[in-house]
């Protein structure tokens, strides 16, 4: 089994899935996809199994199939697609993803090994992206820290930010725009201080 990144959606059903599946056979999984999925196992009282693969790691032979790890930007942490070579042809297997050029974190999607495992030729691509039948792009993730520090400058009051728990660089993005726009400390701003 292989899992292509940490989001609620992907692992929140291995804790019930695993215990029904006969034996034990191995999960692979990125370093944070992994310790997300080990975690919730643990939350359930389940051992942790997921094991940590790295993008440069090579690739992972399960039976007769071999899986890649390819990096790709998303809106979690550590997320990947995953090509796999079968006795019968490639597939690609591009769950989740959102292409940013410019992601907070600085590791954009592998394009370069994207092409070089395609050229074997791709029987079958599986795809989910939120949004791919609308026309145009999503702008950069990068461009929401200069949003938030102009609305930390303009903030009169409480600055509430929401997102979802595993969107660690977005949590980032906002404590290095509040750290930038209060450099006197991120919780030593007066309640009603007016910049």
């Amino acid at each position: 089994m292989a899992l292509t990144h940490g989001h609620e959606d992907h692992i929140g059903g291995l804790p019930y899935i695993l215990p029904d599946l006969p034996g034990q056979f191995p999960i692979y999984a990125t370093p944070l996809t992994a310790e997300l999925s080990n975690a919730k196992l643990r939350d359930y009282g389940e051992a942790p199994r997921v094991q940590k693969v790295n993008f440069d790691g090579g690739e992972i032979k399960i039976g007769p199939f071999t899986l890649n790890f390819i990096r790709v930007t998303h809106s979690v942490l550590d997320s990947s697609n995953i090509f796999i070579k079968t006795p019968v042809g490639n597939f690609y297997h591009g769950s989740d993803y959102k292409i940013d050029l410019t992601p907070f974190d600085g590791k954009r999607t592998d394009f370069k090994k994207i092409a070089q495992l395609s050229k074997d030729g791709v029987l079958c691509m599986l795809s989910d992206c939120l949004g791919a039948e609308r026309k145009g792009h999503t702008p950069s993730e990068a461009k929401l820290t200069a949003a938030f520090e102009e609305e930390l400058e303009n903030c009169k009051g409480k600055f509430v930010v929401t997102t979802y728990s595993s969107n660690v660089a977005r949590v980032n993005q906002v404590l290095q725009a509040a750290e930038k726009v209060w450099p006197q400390g991120l919780f030593c701003r007066p309640f009603g201080h007016q910049s």
